[in-house]
């Protein structure tokens, strides 16, 4: 009945604020055998919305990749808020959330649309419609749902379900969140 350990990882970002609505992150994820690292940036206006530009390349000894990613996203009614996002993943592709995956298998294009409605002291509600198509024809349909909230002064908590409509697979998480000052 012991715990048993996988492979230690690193998940490691940084944001940055260049100006008024325009900032800059960047990323580095690793584990044995496989690195990641990813730059990108966000530009936002009051008026349109805010569009954001990725890319991240990564490394194993089976092969490496690319990925691009293209978002926007724009509050309609002050309140109510809708996102895309287009990811390319090229073969070879592998961060932490596809380590398991073979990564020469993945030459693929997401597109993944959202919708968040506040929820007033429990936060927000998201829900999301996600397709996937792989360069072998293979189709890949996903809806989720997720609601985040704060509880107390510093404790922040975030439910997520998720499931796969093609296959019928299903997902559920609970993340709790306490800052470090």
């Amino acid at each position: 009945g012991g715990l048993a350990y996988g492979p230690a990882a690193y998940d490691v970002s940084s944001q940055y604020a260049v100006g008024p609505g325009l900032s800059l992150a960047s990323q580095v994820q690793g584990m044995p055998e496989l690195l990641a690292l990813g730059l990108g940036g966000e530009y936002s206006t009051d008026a349109w919305g805010a569009l954001a530009l990725g890319v991240s390349q990564s490394r194993r000894p089976l092969g490496s990749g690319w990925r691009y990613q293209l978002g926007y996203k724009v509050d309609v009614f002050s309140d109510l808020k809708l996102s895309w996002v287009n990811e390319q993943r090229g073969a070879g592709y592998a961060d932490l959330s596809t380590y398991d995956e073979d990564p020469l298998a993945c030459d693929c294009v997401r597109n993944q649309w959202g919708l968040s409605v506040p929820l007033g002291r429990w936060g927000r509600l998201s829900g999301t419609y996600e397709q996937r198509n792989r360069a072998l024809g293979e189709l890949q349909r996903t809806i989720g749902l997720a609601q985040g909230f704060r509880y107390g002064p510093h404790l922040k908590v975030r439910f997520e379900a998720n499931g796969n409509i093609v296959t019928g697979a299903y997902g559920l998480g609970a993340r709790f969140s306490v800052p470090i000052d």
